[in-house]
């Protein structure tokens, strides 16, 4: 069985992304904020580990053991003001590094 992170998993996007991963038998690993309401994810079957992306540490951990990364940017990492955070942070090379496998993907979704 496959193992996915989804990062941004509590959002409209993600938690569609989860729902169907799980209906297609992916073992998901969903990472949300501590604050994230997980109402969208009830039910699902994913593995819940808070944490945050621009939290190496914690990024790093939810990334263990997984194939694949789906990373979702919270909307303060979008857009032209997010893109400019997200370099300051480095925030995207932290997230490449921790998921990359011998065979391991990463999609970025972006919007």
């Amino acid at each position: 069985m496959k193992a996915a992170l989804v990062t941004g998993a509590s959002g409209f996007l993600g938690s569609s992304l989860v729902a169907s991963l799980c209906e297609r038998g992916v073992r998901v690993r969903a990472l949300v904020r501590p604050t994230s309401d997980l109402r969208r994810l009830s039910g699902l079957g994913a593995e819940i580990v808070r944490g945050d992306v621009c939290d190496l540490a914690s990024l790093r951990e939810a990334a263990r053991g997984q194939q694949t990364g789906f990373t979702l940017p919270p909307r303060c990492l979008t857009g032209a003001r997010g893109a400019s955070l997200s370099r300051k942070l480095g925030w995207y090379a932290q997230l490449v590094g921790p998921v990359r496998t011998p065979r391991g993907r990463l999609v970025h979704v972006t919007r």
